[in-house]
Order: structure tokens, then sequence, then C-alpha cells
């Protein structure tokens, strides 16, 4: 898994107040996720009125695609015109087993957005295997029975105690008019 964090600096210049600067950003977020379906927020200068920084991210499994995300997403929201990028900052991190092989020295396969799909190569998983057959309580054929007999009962139900028998009675004769 290849995680792509990009931090965006801008500089919204028409802005007069915070109340404009939130609603330039605003519209920015609301954009890039449409468009581009990844998680983005404000990550700095919540009190400047007119600079921001803007935090997103991508998460892939190749790093070619990752990285062609990034830049997709930089270049949209240059093209939008709301805020001027002064600068971004991009980093790449591999999670996973192991990294990915080639990475250091940029040979990994790499994919565009705009080109076919890469095959898909079947993964080796392995066979399941039956479970043996095991007797459950509930699949037995007493558990819906009634018990047989007096003795049966107690073994399922403790008797009520004497004294409480007695209270109920008592209470009975106390609240019966």
């Amino acid at each position: 898994m290849v995680v792509g964090v990009c931090r965006i600096s801008l500089m919204i210049e028409e802005s007069q107040s915070l109340k404009d600067k939130r609603s330039v950003l605003r519209r920015i977020k609301d954009r890039v996720q449409q468009k581009y379906n990844c998680a983005i927020a404000e990550v700095g200068d919540p009190d400047a009125w007119q600079s921001a920084q803007l935090g997103f991210v991508v998460v892939s499994n190749q790093r070619g695609f990752t990285q062609s995300m990034v830049q997709k997403i930089l270049q949209f929201v240059d093209d939008l015109a709301l805020a001027k990028v002064v600068d971004d900052e991009q980093d790449y991190v591999d999670y996973g087993d192991g990294a990915l092989e080639g990475s250091s020295r940029g040979d990994y396969p790499h994919w565009e957005p705009d080109e076919p799909s890469p095959p898909l190569g079947r993964a080796n998983f392995p066979k399941p295997q039956k479970l043996a057959a095991m007797d459950y309580p509930w699949d037995s054929p007493q558990s819906h029975a009634e018990p047989a007999g007096p003795d049966a009962r107690s073994e399922l139900q403790p008797a009520d105690p004497p004294e409480r028998a007695e209270r109920a009675e008592h209470d009975e004769r106390k609240f019966s008019p």
C-alpha cells in the first residue's frame, strides 16, 4: 500500500475576512473531493486572512498511480484559480510486508489513469478445508422437548424457598380488599 501525502500553501489575495477565506477553501475542498474522492482538509494558518494550507491524501497499491494522482490534484487546484498555489510538499510512504520492489531505484510499474487498466493477477489463496462435524447442545433433539416428570423439572429450575412463598402469600392478603 502506498500513501501519498501533500500539503499545499495557498495565497487568497481577494480575501478580506476569515469568512471569505473559508468560503474559498470550502469551494476548493468540495470540488477536489467530488472529482478525486480523496481526503482533504485545512491543516494550517487558521487565523490568517490571505494564506491557507490544505492537506490531502491519496492511497493506492501502486506508487506510480499515487504519484500521478497527487500531481493531477495539484494541477486541478491550480487550474481552479480560486487561490494561488505558493508551495507544495509531497511525501510517499510505503506500507505493508515489504517495500515495493525497485522503488528505491525508481524501477516500478507505472500506470496512468488515462491508460487501459493493468491486467489483474490471480491471487494464490489456499484451498478451503472442510471442517469436522461437531455436536452442539442446540442441535440435539432433546433441547426442544419438555421435561418428562417432576424430577426433570427440578433439575432445570430450582424450587422456590419456603420464605418466598410465605412472603408472597402475606403480600396478597395485605393488599386484597
